[in-house]
């Protein structure tokens, strides 16, 4: 899946949001632990809402990842 459609899809997935939180990126992922997903793919952001991460750059780290 390419960057603008994991963008579109997560936006979609938080009902129109620009942000995501943990929780909610752990269930778009299908996954069960929320410090797994967190550690993989949002160790290195930094949150831009509270605790919620920017959904651009989330799904950046997603592609890099792999």
């Amino acid at each position: 899946m390419v960057k603008s459609d994991l963008i579109r899809d997560m936006k979609t997935f938080t009902g129109g949001a620009s942000f995501i939180s943990v929780t909610e990126l752990t269930r778009y992922l299908g996954q069960r632990n929320n410090t797994r997903v967190k550690n993989t793919y949002l160790g290195e952001l930094r949150p831009a809402a509270g605790k919620k991460y920017f959904i651009p750059e989330v799904a950046e780290k997603i592609v890099e990842v792999g």
